[in-house]
């Protein structure tokens, strides 16, 4: 506590502290992580991509994919990337939903990061009302929180069964057993007695949250094809920030019963748990959607005006 006062006894120190612990970050970012290997070939640096791409396929011991070709691959990426690139403005939030399969993409991750968003938000925005200090709840749940994710990280690169779909829905279990555990207590009126226990239930929901947004993001970029990914990322962070706006709303209903707001978060992270193990793909592993599906794929047809889905490598 005493290090807490002299750290933020006014804001100038406390911005100062901030700026400090950022650092590592901004110096890691800067000298040791490169450019995307797609942006490179898009700009044509060629030998860069390579170079790039060389140290990847060595850690992941994938060196034979480099062949003599590659220099040809790269040259007809550029190629298909430059016209794609000239008609890019001919791309919009409608091709998230031409197809069957991504408009089937784009509702369930939309949801999982609105049902997820509000899950969070409202334990964060009630914090408050959690018993112990608020200080110590956010200290607990952004540790839980950072060995969650180096746990999971860890996992990924170590086990190749565990994928996108068991990262997301053993979040989302930990978080339903934790919402049920509190409802549980409020049925039989027994949380005043468990009061510490359902802090520590609710501090675990709101840290594994976390997991349930990296697989979401990585998912969507994963599924969605590159000419539209970046739109495909700003629609679901679209449906992240209203379930950000919904999450206080959600707790007026304890007015009607203490426990009806963990009962809608419960609901709703069943049916986003459901959704994503049935519907969606594991994507681990696999190539990313280099382009659009054609045209005789999609829902409507001759509607909207799209560039033609350029034809891929083989």
């Amino acid at each position: 506590m005493l290090m807490n006062y002299r750290w933020s006894q006014n804001w100038r120190v406390f911005a100062y502290v901030n700026a400090l612990v950022c650092l590592p970050g901004f110096l890691f970012f800067q000298f040791f992580i490169h450019e995307s290997p797609r942006w490179l070939i898009t700009m044509g640096k060629f030998e860069e991509t390579k170079e790039v791409l060389r140290r990847q396929f060595t850690t992941s011991k994938q060196l034979y994919l480099m062949s003599d070709e590659f220099h040809d691959v790269l040259q007809t990426e550029h190629a298909i990337s430059k016209q794609q690139n000239s008609k890019r403005g001919q791309y919009s939030y409608y091709h998230l939903f031409c197809t069957w399969r991504l408009m089937l993409t784009t509702v369930v991750l939309a949801f999982s990061y609105c049902a997820t968003s509000i899950v969070n938000y409202g334990i964060m925005f009630n914090m408050e009302k959690l018993s112990g200090s608020i200080y110590w709840n956010s200290v607990w749940t952004g540790l839980m929180r950072y060995a969650c994710n180096l746990g999971f990280g860890y996992a990924d690169l170590k086990f190749t069964r565990i994928g996108r779909k068991f990262i997301h829905t053993s979040g989302l279990l930990v978080i339903l057993a934790s919402l049920a555990f509190v409802i549980i207590s409020y049925i039989f009126h027994i949380n005043h007695e468990l009061k510490e226990e359902i802090r520590i239930a609710i501090l675990l929901a709101s840290s594994m949250t976390s997991q349930v947004y990296i697989a979401d993001g990585i998912v969507g970029n994963e599924l969605f094809p590159t000419p539209v990914r970046n739109l495909g990322y700003s629609f679901l962070q679209l449906w992240n920030r209203v379930g950000v706006v919904l999450s206080p709303f959600v707790f007026y209903l304890a007015d009607f019963w203490l426990a009806l707001p963990f009962c809608v978060m419960l609901f709703l992270s069943s049916i986003d748990m459901f959704s994503f193990e049935v519907l969606l793909p594991e994507t681990k592993g696999k190539p990313l959607v280099e382009h659009m599906p054609p045209r005789s794929d999609w829902i409507i047809k001759g509607k909207i005006e799209s560039p033609q889905a350029a034809e891929p490598l083989v």
